[in-house]
């Protein structure tokens, strides 16, 4: 019974909040999730939603279709009893079903009008409960098969922009990537790249001025060039944000000097996750190194620290792992931009990173990315 209350409380909450601000937002990505036990879908462009859906038994089926941001208002309304929303540009339609008792819930977004746009067709299914009862797909073949299947044609519900490239079909959900100086501003679209990711851990330095090392992505100081540009522009979007910390130290006095250089550099960002990033042996002791390093760290105030472990060092390097409040391992596979291969060396681990050739809608060359052992986890990891 309570996995039933929450499961509805959550429903009801997303349903509220969703669609917020989609008249202040170009081309976003329309999320399509499934419901298995209620044969219902969901649409959304929070990606953070999408997220939460997903971890709680949602099946994700990818982006549907981008939003327009101009052109003839589609109302939302919503029937109480059943939990089922309906969208339309048909002013007497929503008239008719508010006075019928249905919730005015008003503009859920625009009706695109121009040579980009594309039908969205409403479906309905006189054979499902309501709350499962319509479907909206911009694609025609969908459409035609659900008609053989019963399915009753309700014709053009409006227009939206078409969404020709579907890059995260076959990646796992929540999706997460870890960016820092090598991926230039310059070369991000920040407002795709937001819709196409779930949460995104930046780097923000390598090492500390003891290593006297300086390229395009590094300040000789160890401060990645470009994490203030990263982190803003994500937050901004409303992309949840970790960071992290690839460590150079050579001893326990390095390791806490690092870890305050660290703190100082990215506590104002307040990231949900510090994680500190050991690939190297850089001291004999690494056990006793990333103790300091992440004891330092919750003495200046971090909540969350993690530790991203190398695999080819994991057992060298001996680390406690029971100490930090998460792990994350890479294990690349094949490493063709999909999983793969899964982490040997541990199954003690939140996050596997699972290729650095991953490709996303927003940035054109490669990226790291990486997925969650157990999905639920999304909300520790980059919401608390």
């Amino acid at each position: 019974m309570l996995k039933k209350f929450y499961g509805c409380f959550l429903f009801l909450l997303v349903c509220f909040s969703m669609f917020v601000g989609v008249d202040k937002v170009k081309a976003s990505s329309m999320y399509r999730l499934y419901n298995p036990n209620s044969s219902e879908h969901f649409y959304t462009i929070n990606h953070v939603e999408k997220s939460i859906l997903a971890a709680n038994g949602w099946k994700y089926e990818g982006v549907s279709w981008n939003t327009s941001n101009q052109g003839q208002p589609i109302y939302r309304v919503y029937h109480i009893p059943s939990g089922e929303h309906l969208y339309t540009t048909n002013g007497y339609e929503k008239a008719s079903l508010v006075a019928s008792g249905w919730r005015d819930e008003g503009i859920f977004g625009y009706s695109g009008n121009g040579n980009a746009v594309a039908p969205v067709y409403r479906l309905y299914n006189p054979n499902a409960s309501q709350v499962a009862s319509h479907l909206y797909t911009i694609n025609g073949n969908e459409r035609l098969q659900l008609i053989k299947k019963g399915w009753h044609d309700e014709g053009i519900a409006f227009y939206q922009e078409l969404f020709t490239q579907i890059f995260d079909q076959g990646l796992p959900q929540p999706l997460i990537v870890d960016i820092s100086g090598y991926q230039h501003p310059n070369l991000i679209n920040y407002d795709a790249f937001a819709n196409a990711v779930d949460g995104v851990i930046v780097r923000i330095q390598h090492g500390t001025i003891a290593q006297q090392f300086e390229n395009e992505a590094q300040l000789i100081t160890g401060e990645d060039r470009y994490f203030r540009t990263h982190l803003t522009e994500l937050k901004k979007r409303g992309v949840p944000v970790a960071v992290y910390a690839y460590i150079k130290a050579g001893s326990v006095e390095e390791m806490k000097a690092e870890a305050t250089s660290f703190y100082q550099l990215a506590k104002d960002y307040q990231p949900s996750f510090w994680w500190g990033d050991f690939e190297e042996m850089t001291m004999p002791n690494m056990r006793a190194g990333a103790e300091a390093f992440r004891s330092q760290l919750k003495a200046l105030g971090a909540r969350n620290v993690g530790a991203y472990i190398g695999h080819h060092v994991y057992a060298k390097m001996n680390i406690d792992v029971a100490k930090f409040d998460a792990i994350w391992i890479p294990y690349y596979g094949y490493n063709n931009g999909l999983l793969s291969g899964y982490p040997k060396v541990t199954h003690n681990y939140q996050l596997h990173q699972f290729t650095s050739n991953g490709h996303l809608h927003g940035y054109p060359k490669e990226l790291d990315m990486s997925r969650l052992s157990n999905p639920a986890d999304f909300t520790h990891l980059f919401l608390s």
